[in-house]
């Protein structure tokens, strides 16, 4: 098993998924079908091209336990904020 290739596509992964979290919950499937799915697609094609699917399903599953833990410790308690809270500056507001 190659490490360097687990820890790099459980980086990826883990980028991906708490990204994903951290989205308000409206955009969650615009993100989903725009960014995860096309991700998801080049990596199973990497791996199928390397043949390191070993690889490939270990940092899955690292980055999934990771991102679980951190949602329990801490995302549960502080979710994403909402665009509603966003407030743009003109000219007249300086």
């Amino acid at each position: 098993m190659n490490w360097a290739n687990v820890f790099a596509l459980t980086l990826g992964a883990l980028v991906l998924f708490l990204g994903w979290l951290r989205v308000e919950r409206g955009r969650r499937r615009v993100i989903f079908w725009v960014l995860i799915i096309p991700i998801c697609f080049l990596t199973y094609r990497w791996a199928a091209f390397k043949g390191q699917f070993a690889e490939t399903w270990t940092a899955f599953g690292i980055a999934l336990a990771l991102s679980l833990v951190w949602w329990l410790a801490w995302g549960r308690k502080h979710p994403p904020g909402s665009s509603d809270a966003i407030k743009v500056w003109g000219p007249e507001d300086t």
